[in-house]
């Protein structure tokens, strides 16, 4: 288990429910001898709740499934988002993105392999490209503590950041 289960806790504690996870092993986690810091810590507590873990492919999971889902949040993004729009005139006002924006327009070729432009905004992959900014930082806060993410330290966020 390298992440604990996410539980929307509604009055769980008063009532024995099911808990199904694509995570097979997470059916041993009791039973083990031995539990690092982090799993001893999870399973003191979950045992304040009446549950049994039942095993279920991710692919038959699909509610587990649309959470992991999250990291494709960013990419499904519409300009109803407030700020988002302001992405593509920043990229002129960034020193780092104006280079890119040259060699893009100038066809270099090592460029276009990895970049795409689609209505305005800068893709690497199908990673969104923020300039540095307000919004830059929005993104980072809400990748930490946000809906996006889970508090993760600074180093982790920051590679969060970078992967998506």
């Amino acid at each position: 288990m390298t992440q604990a289960p996410v539980l929307a806790l509604l009055d769980l504690d008063k009532r024995e429910f099911i808990l199904h996870s694509d995570h097979e092993a997470l059916k041993f986690l009791n039973s083990q001898q031995k539990l690092n810091h982090r799993h001893a810590k999870w399973v003191a507590y979950l045992q304040k709740y009446t549950f049994t873990l039942r095993y279920k492919a991710g692919s038959q999971n699909r509610v587990a499934d649309a959470l992991c889902r999250r990291v494709y949040l960013l990419q499904t993004m519409t300009n109803s988002v407030v700020g988002l729009e302001a992405i593509k005139e920043q990229y002129m006002k960034d020193s780092f993105f104006q280079e890119v924006l040259e060699k893009y327009d100038a066809k270099d070729s090592g460029v276009l392999a990895e970049l795409v432009f689609n209505d305005g905004y800068l893709f690497k992959g199908v990673r969104l490209c923020i300039p540095e900014g307000s919004l830059k930082e929005l993104l980072i806060g809400e990748l930490h503590g946000g809906g996006l993410g889970g508090h993760f330290g600074r180093n982790k966020t920051l590679n969060l950041v970078s992967e998506r």
